[in-house]
């Protein structure tokens, strides 16, 4: 089996003009787009959800909506005309059920919160607190240890103290303002 080399590349993109380079680059890019579109529309695992055929290949039937303002209303209607779960962009769902939030973010194992954070916000090495906390278990034993903290009892024993430095803003404001 004989390997095309890099420089045996070059010299047949060298030989080729400007405008073949570009029906080149132009017809790559259309291949890739209708590939893109067939595979968005019937190999994709969203592909099986009803929607606008636009919102199932791009973002901009999404974008155009949301720009527009329109946005909750189209999505109701959406919902009207496909059913309780739509797809609105390419990997994009709504649901319209109130089982479906349920389904979604409840846990699955008795009392532990399951969920799946990723390393795009990683914090290095060691203790990264308990919003970035993805040990299930290790975040349950520090949210144990937080929840006195967010007790109706502890938060209005704050109370006076809040209501001193509100009231130090607000004055302060005031001077600020004169």
């Amino acid at each position: 089996m004989k390997f095309i080399e890099l420089p045996q590349v070059m010299d047949f993109m060298g030989q080729l003009k400007f405008s073949q380079l570009d029906s080149l680059f132009l017809g790559a890019l259309t291949f890739y787009a209708l590939f893109r579109c067939v595979y968005l529309l019937y190999f994709h695992p969203a592909s099986k959800f009803a929607g606008p055929r636009l919102a199932a290949v791009s973002n901009v039937w999404f974008a155009y909506h949301w720009m527009t303002g329109k946005y909750p209303m189209t999505i109701a209607k959406t919902l009207d005309k496909y059913g309780d779960i739509v797809r609105i962009a390419p990997n994009e769902l709504v649901f319209i059920t109130p089982q479906a939030a349920t389904d979604i973010y409840a846990s699955h194992t008795k009392h532990i919160e399951h969920f799946h954070k990723t390393n795009s916000i990683e914090l290095g090495v060691g203790d990264q607190g308990i919003t970035w906390e993805k040990d299930p278990y290790k975040h349950q034993k520090i949210a144990k240890t937080l929840a006195p903290s967010f007790s109706v009892k502890s938060i209005k024993s704050k109370d006076p103290v809040m209501h001193k430095y509100i009231d130090l803003f607000v004055e302060k404001m005031k001077e600020f303002g004169e």
